[in-house]
């Protein structure tokens, strides 16, 4: 799973907490989180960051993106979040917040992409 967010947008937000119980569930069974932090550069920003995590009891992994990776997925708006298969291509993606039903197709892909 990799998950495009920044601390300033509140459909990141109101996501993390699903993201959060994905990672926690799907991750012994194999599947690696990506959280992608987009903010903008500053001096304190690792410090922000990890505030932000703290505040939100948050416990995956996040790196800070310098906009290479947001160019590379061609992101455009936040939250974004794709599901990539063992061979690195895109079986699932979603713009905006993760609601009950998106997580529940997220489910459906996660299990697919693992039965493979």
């Amino acid at each position: 799973m990799v998950d495009f967010w920044a601390t300033w947008c509140a459909p990141c937000r109101a996501s993390m907490p699903r993201v959060q119980n994905l990672w926690r569930e799907f991750q012994p069974k194999g599947v690696d989180l990506y959280s992608v932090d987009t903010d903008d550069p500053s001096a304190d920003r690792e410090a922000q960051v990890s505030e932000f995590l703290l505040q939100n009891r948050l416990t995956f992994p996040v790196v800070l993106d310098d906009g290479t990776a947001e160019h590379a997925f061609s992101v455009v708006s936040l939250p974004t979040m794709m599901l990539l298969d063992k061979d690195g291509k895109i079986v699932w993606s979603h713009v905006g917040a993760l609601n009950a039903s998106r997580e529940g197709d997220l489910r459906v892909a996660l299990n697919r992409a693992l039965a493979r």
